[in-house]
């Protein structure tokens, strides 16, 4: 929800005010922050939801919801919704929000990747809840989910290749709800050690790799597009986004400076 690149010329999100439907592309702000005056402008006392949330990659890969029912919150009832002073987007697990684009094979075809996502989570539920995703969990799909649960709680990257998980790297702490959780995932799902397949960290802590599943990954399409929020039928999430990037290359040297930047901007940790 802020400009990540001077590349980038298009807007931040598309927005529909609850009232009449109207929709509006909402971009950023001289400080290249979302542009909270025109967005207010448009919903006016009204609630509004995300109907597109732009792709700032270059890639067209923007995430889309056109059912109004299942469209996520940015303001409601006139205020910009935000987490600890940002601009925030809200899933509400109970409507089934969600957003989702196109395939993202890298994701489990043994490209190295890197994801990351800021999310705060509010639902204290002991069923898994999607931060993004391009399979279900079961290993029938093909594809990679990143999912959290919070009582008990954990963190999880899977990927499986439609006949089996091939990676499960799985944190071992809680995760206690209204907590902001910077989250990234180094993918390297054909690397020999099969523990350094995925490399999670949550909050500038320390690495976490656990998995242990030596199958190999597949090259098909994985079984759906890239979704942020649910698996279109179960496993919701409720709580707030306000940063997902993915990067289908390998960034391990530029980890850092990454999360650094985020951090600066949002005071994570």
């Amino acid at each position: 929800l802020r400009k990540l690149t001077n590349t980038y010329s298009g807007a931040a999100i598309r927005v529909r005010r609850d009232n009449d439907d109207a929709e509006l592309d909402i971009g950023f702000d001289s400080n290249g922050d979302l542009d909270e005056t025109a967005l207010l402008a448009h919903v006016g006392s009204n609630n509004g939801r995300v109907v597109t949330w732009y792709d700032q990659g270059g890639n067209t890969n923007n995430l889309i919801q056109n059912t109004a029912g299942k469209q996520p919150l940015i303001v409601s009832a006139g205020a910009v919704r935000t987490t600890d002073s940002k601009p925030s987007i809200y899933f509400n697990s109970s409507r089934r929000d969600l957003l989702g684009g196109s395939r993202i094979n890298e994701l489990h075809d043994g490209t190295k990747c890197f994801t990351l996502s800021l999310v705060k989570n509010n639902l204290n539920s002991s069923g898994r809840q999607t931060i993004m995703r391009t399979s279900h969990v079961f290993s029938s799909n093909r594809g990679y989910n990143l999912h959290m649960k919070t009582s008990p709680g954990y963190i999880e990257s899977r990927v499986v290749n439609g006949s089996a998980a091939i990676l499960v790297n799985q944190t071992s702490d809680d995760y206690p709800t209204n907590n902001r959780y910077l989250i990234t995932d180094i993918l390297d799902v054909n690397n020999s050690t099969l523990a350094d397949r995925s490399t999670l960290n949550i909050n500038n802590s320390s690495d976490i790799n656990n998995n242990t599943n030596s199958g190999s990954p597949s090259t098909a399409d994985s079984t759906t597009g890239f979704t942020l929020g649910g698996n279109v039928s179960d496993s919701f999430f409720r709580g707030d986004m306000q940063e997902i990037i993915v990067y289908t290359s390998d960034q391990s040297t530029n980890k850092t400076g990454i999360t650094e930047n985020i951090n600066n901007h949002y005071l994570v940790y």
